[in-house]
This record gives structure tokens, sequence and C-alpha cells, in this order.
């Protein structure tokens, strides 16, 4: 079967106020696509919306499995201000069913960090519940703030929130700041 990813990065993606959702590829079973997935590369991702692919399949035959939000094989990510989603599972009648995982990681070192407006969660639906996030292998997720994950699975551990940088300045039309004019710059 051909996967039908939104994104696949092997070497280096740098996202900002990007949506990534999966397709979704209807056949005997049913299988959702990723929104990202990442093998080998690096990828940040700031105020992104990543969701995996539904997957809607045929009720009565066969199996049922959401596409993975963001998955990471033996690599790494970042993602600030960013909500990271599985994908759902159709009308579900018989067999077993996955709503797909919201980030699965395998050797990767993955930081997330935001605020109770972010989310890390798994698709909706199914018969087997899934989790917002799954470490596996000799890797790690740090989740920074209060982000809201939904259950987690491996090496998960939860910090403080990171500081931010705000600065605040007269702008020039160019959108930059102007260099003769006094500046404000705000860690929090």
């Amino acid at each position: 079967l051909t996967r039908n990813d939104a994104a696949l990065v092997l070497g280096t993606l740098f996202a900002v106020r990007c949506s990534f959702t999966g397709g979704s590829l209807a056949v005997s079973n049913g299988f959702g696509g990723g929104g990202i997935r990442v093998e080998g590369g690096k990828l940040a991702c700031d105020r992104c919306i990543v969701r995996g692919g539904h997957a809607p399949g045929q009720p009565l035959f066969g199996t049922l499995i959401g596409g993975t939000g963001l998955e990471v094989t033996h690599g790494d990510a970042t993602l600030t201000r960013t909500t990271i989603v599985g994908g759902d599972v159709g009308m579900v009648l018989s067999f077993t069913h996955y709503a797909g995982q919201g980030l699965a990681t395998v050797d990767s070192t993955v930081r997330i960090a935001g605020s109770a407006s972010d989310r890390v969660a798994p698709g909706q639906g199914g018969t087997v519940p899934s989790n917002g996030v799954v470490a596996t292998g000799a890797g790690s997720v740090v989740v920074h703030g209060g982000i809201q994950v939904t259950s987690t699975f491996g090496n998960v551990t939860f910090d403080t929130a990171m500081p931010t940088l705000s600065i605040q300045g007269t702008s020039l039309p160019s959108g930059e700041l102007d260099a003769q004019q006094q500046a404000l710059l705000r860690l929090e």
C-alpha cells in the first residue's frame, strides 16, 4: 500500500503557520495518511496544525486505522504553539479499529512548547483507545508549558514553560524595527 502523508521530511523542514492533513486511502481496509512523517530528518514547526487523515474504510469488513498526526523516526522535531491530532475513524460496526495517534516517535528527540490553547491528542472513534503521544525506543518527548496532552505512552516528560521573548518598537513601512528609535525587549 502507498502511504498518503501530507508531508515527508527526509532533510530539514521549517514550517510557520501551516496546516498539514493526511489523506485517506480507502481499500478493503481504511487507512488515514499521516499529517507529517519525519524519517531521519529535522522538523521545526511554529503555530501549525498537524492532523492525521481520516480512515473511511468499509464498516463491515476489515480494520480501520486513522493516520498519525506527526510521526518521527530516527529524527528530531521542535514544535512551538502547534496542535497535533491523529486521524478519526469512520463508522465502527465490527472488527478492531484504531483512531490515529497524535504524535508517535521511534528513537527520536521531540520538544513541544506551548500553552493551554495548544493540544496533542489522538483522533476520535475506534474500538481500541489510542494515545496522544507515544515515544518508543531510545528517544524522548519533552512537553513544556500547559499544552493539553491526551494520554501518553513511553518516555514522555512534562516540564515548565519555555521563556518567551517579545520585541516592541517603532516599525518602518517595510515591517522592520526602526534602529534609530528605542525598542523594548521583554523576556518572560
